[in-house]
């Protein structure tokens, strides 16, 4: 998922100018056994600039992501992570984009002045061309207007039509987790004539496309807290995975709900 994640952000932030196999990217583990290698943002000063810029040929890391998104599991497990990051306030949504930039530039606003006198007002692009607070302030505007409000739906289409993300939408619910009030029932709804789902935290799909889930038939009364996961298909097509968590009664604000071992394997 790590690396994925990291694809998934350079797919969003688009550096099509110098992120390539064999250039600007780290990933390192821990030297002990079993430590699983972790790769990291890095050096990407040419992110969030063209609208349009599609970082998904670019192979990533060593090349890997051209051999890897030929396998089927792959290509699905990619398109979960993305419906996570993409959709339902997900941290590539344009509301949380717009949010994240808001509270970083409130950060570094105050180091602007500092930094400039360091390293001189004077830009790259030749005599009197400055970099100031109002740039930055220019800048900020067009990435929580312009570029938050389509990139999201860029990068998503662009993934459909590499064929790494599915054409068959996901299902939603009618309320994306969080706390509810007993009688709730749970509607799940899609253009797909069919839903699978469970309430479980399995998943609704088995490694290699066949069926883990109910069929979908009509509002499901909770009466428990669950881990809801839902999946639409289309003949043999699978839609990525909507997932969400409900808890019955009320949720502490500061109360984190996960997934760790929500549904362990049986033991052995």
């Amino acid at each position: 998922d790590n690396y994925i994640d990291y694809m998934l952000l350079n797919f969003y932030g688009g550096n099509d100018h110098d992120w390539f196999p064999s250039h600007n990217w780290v990933a390192g583990r821990k030297r002990e056994a079993g430590g699983k290698f972790m790769f990291f943002m890095w050096d990407n000063d040419f992110l969030m600039r063209r609208l349009n810029a599609s970082t998904i040929d670019n192979g990533g890391p060593g090349g890997m992501f051209g051999a890897l998104r030929q396998h089927l599991e792959f290509r699905m497990r990619l398109a979960d992570r993305a419906q996570k990051h993409f959709f339902n306030d997900g941290m590539l949504t344009p509301a949380r984009v717009q949010a994240d930039f808001t509270e970083l530039t409130n950060r570094i606003e105050r180091t602007v002045i500092p930094e400039c006198a360091r390293w001189s007002l004077e830009g790259s692009e030749g005599s009197g061309y400055f970099f100031t607070p109002d740039q930055l302030h220019t800048y900020v505007d067009w990435i929580k207007t312009t570029w938050a409000n389509s990139r999201t739906d860029t990068v998503l289409q662009q993934m459909r039509e590499a064929g790494i993300f599915p054409s068959v939408v996901a299902p939603s619910f009618n309320q994306h987790g969080g706390s509810v009030s007993l009688p709730f029932n749970l509607v799940i709804t899609a253009p797909a004539d069919t839903i699978y789902y469970t309430l479980d935290g399995s998943d609704p799909r088995q490694i290699g496309g066949a069926v883990a889930g109910t069929l979908y038939s009509g509002p499901i009364p909770l009466t428990k807290s669950v881990i809801a996961k839902a999946r639409a298909r289309s003949g043999s097509t699978w839609s990525a995975l909507n997932e969400a968590t409900f808890g019955i009664g009320p949720i502490a604000d500061d109360l984190r709900i996960t997934e760790v071992m929500y549904h362990p394997t049986d033991p052995t």
